[in-house]
């Protein structure tokens, strides 16, 4: 895996763990849920700067992928998609109130982990 690769990797799970170390602490004090916006804007970061370097492919001065590093890769989706996917079922006030019963960040969660799942199909994987 090129170094580059594997540091924006590395950047997308630290995301991912801080954003679960939050809501771990939040609701060990029972506080207010942890702010969705900040940590969805931060893995979207990381994840868009991971996919920059896979979906670029041959041709733009970067080696194809290994087996291992489109292991990684799909593994960073499939973490991506459960992130949006069990933060859409956090419990939220605008979920309640809403006629459908989900508010529309919860909604854009559940449409951005479908689209996590469609590129991990379109780039080989079966998730």
């Amino acid at each position: 895996m090129s170094a580059e690769l594997e540091a924006r990797r590395t950047a997308a799970a630290a995301a991912l763990a801080d954003y679960r170390q939050a809501v771990e602490a939040e609701a060990q004090r029972g506080g207010q849920p942890v702010p969705w916006a900040l940590w969805a804007g931060r893995l979207g970061a990381a994840l868009d700067s991971v996919l920059a370097i896979v979906l670029d492919g041959p041709g733009t001065g970067q080696a194809p992928l290994t087996t291992a590093q489109l292991s990684t890769v799909l593994a960073a989706l499939d973490d991506a998609a459960a992130f949006r996917t069990e933060r859409a079922g956090a419990y939220c006030l605008e979920c309640s109130e809403s006629p459908p019963g989900l508010c529309v960040a919860h909604a854009d969660d559940l449409d951005q982990a479908d689209a996590y799942r469609y590129v991990t199909r379109a780039i080989g994987g079966r998730r």
